[in-house]
């Protein structure tokens, strides 16, 4: 479902049930007797269905993507209507477990849902409906590019306005284009997103950090690198076990998860945090809002870093309620040793409004945009 959550925030728990149960019962309306219907999690369903041929599958979810977007649930006085986004993938030797196969599936419906919602998405299909793309020719495309360096690392600087804890960046991998473009991975390899394997540019990205770092660290510099991840990492259970292998103990890689993704994959989200913490690493929820499930968030997860967004950010001038709630978070994160950041900053009066707060840590185009440099005059932001 694509506005669970909103539904459960606006009109309570009890009609974000009803919502679950009228459609299960659409669900179990639209499948065949021998068909296994089961509720995944909080808001997801699944169904295992042995079809005839791919297309079958396909439409069997546009069906059900049709008769929920027309349906109408009347929870106590009010009706409410709420839309599906229905994730479709085979069995077959690309996802021969159940983990891959679920996993997969969560990522495309993921992809959709910051694309509106109300869709279907398959799994290796491509913009004909036609034919399939191989997982094997895809993961070959990206290993040739990674070899032939159009892969490489950008850096945006995160300033401290106190000047302490030295030298911070944002690193996120890009792929170089014919024409000297940089293209985030998705973007330049639409059919990596699709299936799911956009994991293997946070693999390469977390390689290359530490990497960088160690180079750092022998010239004397102390830098901690931020990197986000992708839901098709945060979902991959053999990403996540190898971390500890990856990242060498107490390394200065963070690693940089959305408050909508931890949301949505809490259970996920949770293991990575357990498993940064027993190692002596460090865990940062981006994109913060004023969310009604933040403060929750906070205290399950204990990020070591929290970044705000841009409309929390933007309004720091203007909102003496923004400004409280950050002093509030900022407040809370000191109290175990974290520290928060105003993300995408892009003028001089949103960086004179932070001066009204306790925030310490800056980020955004105005600081300094994303670059291939390490090399950034951080005494600039002192006061």
């Amino acid at each position: 479902l694509d506005q669970y959550r909103e539904i459960c925030e606006q009109s309570g728990l009890t009609a974000g049930d009803q919502v679950m149960r009228e459609a299960a019962e659409l669900l179990k309306q639209s499948s065949r007797p021998e068909d296994v219907l089961a509720r995944y999690s909080e808001s997801s369903l699944v169904v295992l269905s042995e079809v005839v041929c791919p297309s079958d599958g396909e439409a069997f979810a546009e069906r059900l993507r049709s008769r929920m977007e027309q349906h109408v649930v009347q929870a106590d006085s009010r009706m409410i209507t709420a839309t599906c986004t229905v994730g479709v993938a085979r069995i077959d030797q690309q996802h021969a477990d159940a983990g891959s196969l679920i996993a997969s599936v969560e990522h495309i419906c993921a992809e959709a849902r910051r694309l509106g919602g109300n869709r279907v998405s398959v799994i290796g299909a491509s913009d004909t409906g036609t034919d399939t793309v191989s997982p094997d020719d895809v993961i070959a495309e990206i290993n040739a590019a990674i070899a032939n360096g159009q892969i490489s690392l950008t850096f945006q600087p995160i300033a401290s306005l106190k000047g302490d804890g030295g030298e911070r960046f944002e690193i996120r991998p890009a792929v170089r284009t014919d024409g000297d473009t940089l293209l985030p991975p998705a973007h330049a390899f639409p059919d990596a997103a699709e299936l799911g394997l956009t994991k293997l540019f946070d693999e390469w990205a977390t390689d290359q950090a530490v990497s960088v770092l160690g180079e750092c660290n022998s010239n004397g510099r102390n830098v901690t690198f931020f990197l986000p991840l992708s839901p098709s990492a945060l979902l991959d259970s053999t990403f996540l076990e190898s971390l500890p292998q990856r990242l060498p103990q107490g390394s200065h890689v963070v690693l940089q998860v959305s408050e909508n993704l931890a949301q949505e994959y809490y259970r996920q989200t949770l293991e990575l945090s357990n498993k940064l913490h027993a190692h002596g690493c460090k865990l940062a929820l981006d994109e913060f809002s004023q969310g009604q499930n933040g403060d929750k968030l906070i205290e399950l997860l204990q990020p070591d870093f929290l970044k705000f967004t841009a409309e929390i950010v933007t309004g720091l001038g203007s909102d003496d309620g923004k400004r409280e709630y950050v002093d509030q978070v900022s407040k809370r994160l000191r109290s175990h040793g974290g520290q928060c950041i105003a993300d995408q900053i892009s003028s001089a009066q949103q960086l004179a409004a932070i001066w009204l707060t306790s925030l310490e840590l800056i980020q955004g185009d105005f600081v300094a945009p994303a670059s291939d440099s390490l090399e950034f005059d951080f005494d600039q932001f002192v006061a």
